[in-house]
């Protein structure tokens, strides 16, 4: 879905994926022992693990509030933005679990025992390098940071289930896209299509695999390598994410998304509040935008 997009009423293929990035679960296995069943056992073990109160803090969880990184699990409490025939839903049918995933997300950034910041990688990224914290929410891309710190221990597993529903989330996925420019000459033309061709090849994939970047192609990953298995768990993950918004109106609909979180999480407003009026202002915005 990453390199699809609607045009003139079709469906159409606009680049190739080459690589794939979405978001895990990421722990020391040298203190978080087992993966934990559910976002319920994940919090408790964390709390367990956390000593705010030492110099320098030490947490069992720490994770960057942000849309991109909570969005999973919206959809776990069975909240929606958009219907299947895409119409906005938010209001509607979408309301009570996108009501309940804002008061989640809240309740954790006032979590004493974990280390919840809104919005905020800089804070959370300087916990983790730092050794001060020992699980986190983050992106594939972000694989080799953790492999520096925690060597052997950094292990990586889908993101828990949501304890209060039992339904997995279902975060982001996105892609890095190869494209080729319409314009370009033909002898151009074909040799960035040799160029593709190479790139989604068994040797070039497993290559990226290698250097840390998840490839876009099926391969069979068999065995019990480290890599591979760190690889399935993100190939997991993946298969039941959502392709990141790559519509005309993704900035509208990110924006509002974002500012609805803040408003919440900032105290600025209740999540029945600011549902309703998210709502109201993106109706507004596409049917201008149309």
């Amino acid at each position: 879905g990453a390199s699809l997009r609607a045009a003139d009423g079709s469906i159409r293929r606009y680049g190739l994926p080459v690589s794939f990035d979405t978001l895990t679960l990421i722990y020391n296995s040298a203190n978080l022992l087992a993966v934990p069943a559910d976002t319920a056992a994940l919090l408790t073990s964390a709390r367990g693990l956390s000593a705010p109160d030492a110099n320098p803090p030490v947490w069992g969880f720490a994770v960057n509030l942000s849309l991109d990184t909570t969005i999973g699990y919206l959809y776990a409490f069975e909240g929606r933005i958009f219907d299947d025939t895409g119409a906005l839903v938010l209001g509607d049918a979408g309301r009570d679990g996108t009501e309940r995933w804002l008061s989640w997300v809240r309740d954790l950034s006032v979590d004493q025992r974990i280390y919840a910041r809104p919005d905020s990688n800089i804070a959370v990224d300087y916990a983790i390098r730092s050794g001060r914290a020992l699980a986190t929410f983050d992106w594939a891309h972000s694989l080799n940071t953790y492999l520096s710190l925690w060597n052997a221990s950094a292990t990586v597993a889908p993101l828990p289930r949501l304890a209060e529903t039992g339904l997995a989330p279902m975060p982001y996925v996105r892609s890095e896209i190869l494209a080729v420019n319409a314009r370009v000459s033909s002898r151009e033309r074909s040799a960035a299509l040799e160029f593709l061709r190479f790139m989604i090849t068994e040797e070039a994939q497993r290559l990226l695999l290698g250097a840390g970047v998840q490839p876009a192609r099926n391969l069979e990953l068999e065995g019990t390598d480290s890599q591979v298995v760190r690889a399935r768990a993100f190939r997991t993950e993946a298969e039941q994410g959502q392709p990141m918004p790559n519509s005309a109106d993704r900035g509208i609909i990110d924006q509002e998304l974002r500012f609805m979180q803040q408003q919440v999480l900032g105290g600025l407003a209740n999540p029945t509040d600011a549902v309703s009026e998210t709502d109201r202002r993106m109706r507004e915005r596409l049917r201008r935008n149309t």
